[in-house]
């Protein structure tokens, strides 16, 4: 129903809330456990959401590279988080803990400005229907024209991927 940019995106407003409620809280634990259930579950939304959308965006021979680029920043972002841990340990005051949880806040600002820069997934197109969007977002993607050949290679492969997926939507494991 919804596009992997949309569900992206809503994945990092529900983030965004819960940041909102763990920094905002005044040393109340509830509102802080509260507020990691919520970004918890933007995280997980969005730890499924950013490989799929790089999977189906990449190029073929580039997929795992790119894809694997998620789980390399995530490893960045935890050493970032424990530097910023570390030099806030010895403050002593409300700012030692809600700056690190603050600072969230950036990350998640920049990928949703990114994200709503990017083009739909080519892939979310063929599956409505909607060659013609799903042709110009692959080029936009490519840096080709639309009418290149090399577009068209792999719209095909990917309007057949998606047959082939449809086709085998209702085979289960007594088909094997």
């Amino acid at each position: 129903r919804f596009g992997i940019k949309a569900s992206y995106l809503f994945s990092l407003f529900i983030y965004m809330v819960g940041v909102a409620i763990e920094t905002s809280g005044q040393e109340q634990w509830g509102q802080e456990v509260a507020g990691r259930f919520v970004t918890g579950y933007g995280v997980g939304a969005l730890s499924l959401l950013a490989p799929l959308y790089q999977a189906e965006c990449s190029p073929k021979h580039l997929r795992g590279l790119i894809t694997g680029t998620y789980q390399l920043m995530a490893t960045f972002g935890i050493f970032f988080a424990n530097v910023v841990n570390y030099s806030m340990h010895s403050r002593g005051d409300a700012l030692s803990w809600r700056l690190p949880l603050a600072l969230q806040f950036i990350w998640a600002a920049g990928v949703f400005v990114g994200t709503v820069l990017c083009p739909e997934s080519p892939r979310y197109y063929v599956e409505r229907g909607d060659l013609d969007n799903a042709r110009v977002n692959l080029a936009k993607l490519r840096g080709y024209e639309p009418e290149e050949p090399e577009v068209t290679a792999e719209l095909d492969a990917i309007v057949a991927g998606v047959e082939e997926a449809k086709a085998s939507k209702d085979a289960n494991y007594l088909d094997c």
